[in-house]
């Protein structure tokens, strides 16, 4: 039931948040094929699409927080009521998120400046997307259940099969084939949802027979609930001040020029692929420490949290290292302008010290957020990511006159800021003395 061995427990997830990425991937990939200013449009559609979807974390950071502590107890029905708890909060606070998302579309993209040629495609493309809220809200519930349990396996093979539906109904519906009109944005966004959806539906299939979960019978357990708040609340508050951020960024971004846009859509793809390896491996730790500090074992989840950091920087330098390398290859896959390539290789040149910055707050944010120390990452983050992230994207950028490279350059400063403040208040052992269960 309790699997401690790292790289059995961050394998699955690192394979299935590897086919979590290609659904951006497939989208902006074959939409790029389509034309340029689509890619374009989705990438910042996505910006604010993500805005909304991680406010499910919620709920969702605080379930994996507990509810592995609850294992580590061997406290087996607490854990699962936690997790039934949370699936059915999540879902009521996707519907809300959904209408807002809906209806605010219009307003938000024009509150990030975006280039008029964009908008109407980007219009399109959140009408659909939006409804995908409900089903991430659902999945992210389960799949967290799985991870607590030790059936990582089964993650991975859903989003295999979600994939390989996502890539099919993308072609189809954005391309057109037989009677099936050519929907370009709309196709991209329509097939991405029901490939969602699916995998949704097999993931409750699983919770009966895989979890022991009768999900038809509603859970809503206040003390629960008001439990993974309290943790979920400090942490999704913080994954929403980034994506906040990032609107803020995309705004400036926008100052430059369409070529700026689009190196930045296809630059960020390609990190996300860096991104999933030291998130596999932070969320892995995070199981993990949920164990230890369940058996009262505190040390044990402070040595394998450092432990877990030694791995996971040598794998994502190794990783920014082969990109780099391919980069020649890579970036003309998504586009054959010329301008737009040169622009994007340089700046996946900054994945060095952005993945380095990030690798490091991952891993020490995810521990502290395991063990209830939510409130100093929410702080400490907020200003560094309205300082740096926000603050010297905009001075390297546009007054400084560094363009693009300007914005990765505050991307950087504001991971490596928050990972260190974040490594020291973990080295402090103040974590030791929070009760969650």
């Amino acid at each position: 039931m309790k699997e401690k061995r790292l790289f059995k427990v961050a394998t699955p997830i690192i394979i299935e948040l590897l086919f979590l990425m290609l659904y951006g991937t497939v989208d902006t990939l074959m939409l790029s094929n389509y034309s340029d200013n689509a890619a374009g449009s989705v990438g910042i559609a996505n910006t604010l699409f993500l805005l909304f979807a991680i406010v499910i974390n919620v709920i969702a950071l605080g379930i994996g927080a507990i509810a592995s502590q609850y294992v580590g107890k061997e406290e087996i029905q607490s854990a699962k009521d936690v997790l039934k708890t949370g699936f059915y909060a999540t879902l009521l606070l996707s519907i809300v998120l959904w209408l807002l998302l809906f209806f605010l579309r219009g307003p938000l993209l024009r509150l990030v400046g975006i280039d008029p040629n964009l908008f109407d495609d980007a219009m399109v493309y959140l009408k659909w997307a939006s409804v995908s809220i409900i089903f991430i809200s659902m999945r992210t519930s389960l799949a967290t259940g799985y991870r607590v349990f030790s059936e990582n396996k089964y993650v991975m093979l859903v989003m295999t099969l979600s994939n390989i539906i996502n890539v099919g109904l993308n072609f189809i519906l954005i391309y057109g084939f037989w009677f099936i009109p050519e929907l370009g944005v709309e196709g991209a966004a329509i097939g991405t949802m029901i490939s969602r959806a699916i995998a949704t539906i097999i993931f409750i299939i699983g919770s009966y027979t895989l979890l022991g979960m009768k999900l038809h019978k509603v859970v809503l357990d206040r003390v629960y609930l008001k439990r993974m708040v309290k943790v979920g609340f400090f942490g999704a508050l913080e994954n929403t001040a980034w994506n906040i951020m990032q609107v803020f960024v995309v705004a400036i971004v926008n100052q430059l020029d369409v070529t700026s846009v689009l190196a930045r859509t296809y630059t960020l793809n390609l990190l996300g692929y860096i991104f999933t390896f030291s998130f596999a491996l932070a969320t892995a730790n995070g199981v993990i420490i949920g164990y230890y500090i369940g058996e009262n074992n505190h040390e044990q989840g402070f040595k394998e949290t450092f432990k877990t950091f030694r791995i996971a920087i040598k794998g994502v330098l190794m990783v920014a290292l082969v990109m780099n390398l391919l980069s020649f290859l890579l970036f003309p896959i998504f586009t054959s302008n010329q301008e737009v390539i040169d622009l994007a290789r340089m700046m996946l040149l900054m994945a060095f010290l952005v993945e380095t910055g990030r690798t490091l707050n991952l891993i020490f944010i995810t521990a502290l957020r395991t063990s209830g120390d939510v409130r100093y990452p929410l702080v400490m983050g907020m200003i560094s990511m309205a300082v740096m992230g926000v603050g010297m994207s905009y001075v390297f950028a546009i007054v400084l006159g560094f363009g693009l490279i300007g914005v990765f350059i505050g991307f950087a400063l504001d991971e490596l800021t928050r990972g260190l403040l974040n490594m020291l208040k973990f080295r402090s052992k103040a974590w030791y003395q929070i009760q969650l269960t």
